[in-house]
């Protein structure tokens, strides 16, 4: 009965420190990821790169209005010509396009293993275009701009797609011919040096569930031999 008392409390210990180990460090790299945006000059860089991209190409899709499937040519444009960038798309409001998705956003992104490995882009671009798959409406980076009518970087966050890239996104509003809001124009940008980081913060979490499982492994091993040797030597 000790042994198993001794077997849960520790496991249960294992278990609590695992997860304070992994919510302390998304954490503190989320804290890095925000002092970087607003210290660090190679982000300052980026950043004008990026909003000098995204303006550029904001007029054609204004144009392109009335012809939505343009917005692939354009969200792979922007991609392929700029090293920051992984993804871009324009995100439109809700039963914008008649005969469209209801949430209709066509979004390009580099698919190159390298970015899943490296956080950054090293090779030709792998363009691939899909639309996105899930509610944006309630998004910072498409609200804002309905607020606002004004460009904005959203805060750092930790990419949930399977990468555990930390990421920052541009958005540009595009405005109808009435001046009416018509949909966000925006560019996903890795925090490359943070993004290194939650490589090693994943490679972390990894090794926390090896040694909950070698803990549990190993108290289960020495209650089987307490026990076997407790029947033992009960045995007359």
């Amino acid at each position: 009965m000790l042994v198993c008392s001794v077997l849960v409390m520790f496991t249960l210990l294992a278990a609590i420190d695992y997860y304070l180990a992994k919510q302390g460090a998304e954490k503190e790299l989320l804290a890095k990821a925000e002092r970087d945006l607003k210290e660090s000059k190679r982000v300052d860089s980026v950043k004008v790169e990026v909003e000098s991209a995204v303006r550029n190409l904001k007029g054609d899709v204004q144009r392109a209005l009335n012809d939505p499937d343009r917005y692939y040519i354009i969200a792979s444009k922007l991609v392929k010509n700029n090293k920051s960038i992984v993804g871009a798309g324009i995100a439109f409001p809700p039963n914008y396009y008649e005969g469209r998705n209801r949430l209709f956003a066509p979004y390009a992104y580099d698919e190159q293993p390298a970015i899943r490995i490296k956080k950054r882009k090293t090779h030709e671009p792998q363009i691939r275009t899909e639309i996105l798959g899930f509610d944006y409406t309630d998004r910072e980076w498409f609200v804002k701009p309905i607020e606002t009518g004004k460009s904005l970087w959203t805060q750092p966050y930790v990419d949930k797609g399977g990468s555990h890239i930390i990421m920052t996104t541009f958005v540009e509003p595009i405005f109808d011919k009435n001046g009416k809001f018509a949909g966000a124009f925006f560019a996903d940008v890795p925090m490359e040096d943070v993004s290194i980081l939650a490589v090693n913060f994943t490679s972390d979490i990894q090794r926390g569930a090896w040694i909950i499982i070698l803990t549990q492994i190993v108290f289960m091993g020495l209650f089987i031999v307490i026990s076997a040797n407790t029947v033992v030597a009960s045995t007359p």
